[in-house]
């Protein structure tokens, strides 16, 4: 049982830190929001 709670302590290797990576997607969900409102520009509404 000792293994199993050292090996969650450890945790996974991210390639970059973690606020990178946080970073990293907050900027990929802020570009599929721009893509989105430039699709949906001038289209009426249903």
């Amino acid at each position: 049982m000792a293994s199993v709670v050292l090996l969650a302590q450890e945790g996974p290797e991210l390639p970059v830190p973690g606020p990178v990576f946080g970073l990293i997607a907050f900027l990929i969900l802020f570009i599929l929001l721009a893509i989105t409102l430039a699709f949906g520009k001038g289209r009426p509404h249903a």
